[in-house]
Formats: structure tokens, sequence, C-alpha cells
């Protein structure tokens, strides 16, 4: 998958605000969604995913953002780099 891809994987994706008292599971959650609706494959595709997330969010859900995507990366590919 090429950038451009990248961005057409989030093109009519709405970012919400919302609270959570979880946000590891609200994020793996919204994740297996897109990859799903998306149909995401491959590293390219979901490295422009965590991309997304990441630039979406404060720093301080980084940590979440990265534990979810971790599993939804093992999940999809496996422990393929």
């Amino acid at each position: 998958m090429d950038r451009r891809d990248g961005a057409v994987a989030a093109a009519g994706s709405t970012a919400v605000v919302k609270r959570s008292h979880n946000p590891y599971a609200d994020f793996r959650s919204s994740m297996v969604e897109m990859v799903a609706g998306r149909r995401l494959r491959g590293a390219d595709a979901l490295s422009e995913l965590l991309v997304w997330y990441l630039s979406l969010n404060s720093p301080r859900h980084h940590p979440a953002i990265l534990a979810a995507f971790e599993d939804v990366w093992e999940a999809v590919l496996g422990n393929d780099p």
C-alpha cells in the first residue's frame, strides 16, 4: 500500500472526542473497526493507521494507542515485522 492509499484509509473517517475509562479498549476497538471496515492488510497499511491515530490524539494517549496497535498488528499480521 502506498502513501496515497494510507490517506484513503483515513478519508471519510471522523475523529470523535470521547472521554473514556479504558482508552486502550476504546482505541483497540476503533482500530479493529477501521481494519475490518477498510479491509486494511499489510505492514504499510497498518503503519499508516498508527500514524493517523498518533497524529489525531494527544501524546498522553500514545501509550494506550501503541499498546492497542500492537495487539491489532499481532492479530492481523502475526509476529511478522
